[in-house]
């Protein structure tokens, strides 16, 4: 009878809590880039500032749909807040936000 390997099952494991901590160093990179405090964000986001703070750090994991949210609300790709991206700048250096994406 074969069985998963526990070192592999805790590789794949500390490679998603590396890329959670990715997301939120990105998330907060990307909130301070816009002028925007925790509080101001979580509001926005109807959460809490401590529930970000965790966001922020990769204590806990956003899901798909608050991924979309929060990629919306800072006006940037979901591949952008994953690390797969970079957002553009103007010219003075400072973040350019997306247009709103067309409802259809």
């Amino acid at each position: 009878m074969a069985s998963s390997s526990p070192k592999k099952a805790g590789h794949a494991r500390s490679r998603t809590l590396e890329f959670d901590k990715v997301v939120g160093a990105r998330l907060r990179a990307y909130r301070k880039e816009l002028g925007l405090s925790q509080p101001k964000f979580a509001i926005k986001l109807a959460i809490s500032p401590q529930q970000l703070q965790k966001y922020e750090t990769g204590v806990n994991k956003l899901s798909f749909g608050r991924a979309i949210e929060v990629a919306d609300l800072l006006g940037i790709s979901l591949a952008e807040l994953g690390g797969l991206g970079e957002m553009p700048r103007s010219t003075n250096g400072k973040p350019v936000r997306m247009s709103k994406r067309p409802t259809n």
